[in-house]
């Protein structure tokens, strides 16, 4: 009886199954946007790290511009800050039901993951 190390055929058997689940999973995706190409479902999330990600974006600049003592990261700050902005509007249209998924996916370049 072998307890630490898998026999050839279970480690085959093992990577068939492998493969297996992860083609069903992306038959699954697949499926999921054909019923709903905009991904609704998966917005909210996406918006909210984008939002995420561009404010971490922000600090960075800002101690760049202090680091290197270099006004052009200050300005990529403010574009950052601006995108942010636009962000927060585009999630609150979204929560008030102001604008589609689809609509606010084209305006705030969110593509479909």
């Amino acid at each position: 009886m072998r307890t630490s190390s898998e026999t050839r055929e279970e480690k085959d058997a093992k990577n068939l199954q492998d493969i297996k689940v992860k083609s069903l999973g992306l038959e699954t995706r697949r499926l999921q946007l054909e019923a709903d190409p905009d991904d609704t479902e998966n917005f909210a999330k996406q918006l909210d790290l984008a939002i995420e990600t561009w404010s971490m974006g922000i600090n960075e600049f800002k101690d760049a511009a202090k680091r290197y003592n270099d006004d052009t990261y200050l300005k990529k700050a403010e574009e950052s800050e601006k995108m942010i902005e636009r962000f927060k509007k585009g999630r609150e249209e979204y929560q008030k039901n102001e604008k589609t998924v689809h609509q606010l996916r084209i305006e705030l370049n969110i593509p479909v993951n």
